[in-house]
């Protein structure tokens, strides 16, 4: 199932409206191009995500197991001020908080806003990472309303 989603954010980007509150979560999460794996180092992690073509703010780094499965997060600030040869695991947190695929997009917002984050990930039964919720997704229907009247 999460190879399904993962496949599916690729070609598709986030959807819905604030409006739309009681959709799910999926038409509101873009892929997580900032996961990597927890055997990495600081510089290799920042060697990867170079490499990657990032589309969207990068607000933290996803530490996974060979599974994909979620194990924490590193604030992008602390992944750059961090010394070369640090392991992945001793920047990171535990995630306070994650959405499950089957939630909706209000319950993932009000996770932002509980636990003050600027974004949060949406993983499946199993805390596979699935992709990620930020604030822009919140942020920019707001301003598209305000322009609008």
């Amino acid at each position: 199932m999460a190879r399904v989603y993962r496949a599916w954010l690729q070609y598709h980007s986030p959807t819905v409206s604030t409006a739309d509150l009681s959709s799910p979560v999926m038409l509101a999460m873009h892929a997580v191009r900032t996961a990597v794996h927890a055997g990495a180092t600081a510089e290799e992690a920042r060697a990867l995500l170079r490499e990657r073509k990032l589309d969207h703010h990068l607000f933290y780094v996803y530490v996974v197991d060979a599974d994909d499965r979620l194990l924490g997060q590193v604030s992008a600030r602390r992944l750059l001020l961090s010394h070369c040869s640090e392991p992945i695991t001793d920047l990171m947190h535990p995630a306070p908080a994650v959405v499950a695929f089957t939630d909706t997009v209000g319950q993932a917002f009000e996770y932002l806003a509980t636990y003050r984050q600027l974004a949060i990930p949406v993983v499946d039964g199993e805390q596979r990472l699935l992709g990620v919720v930020d604030v822009t997704a919140w942020t920019a229907d707001a301003a598209d309303r305000l322009e609008g009247g």
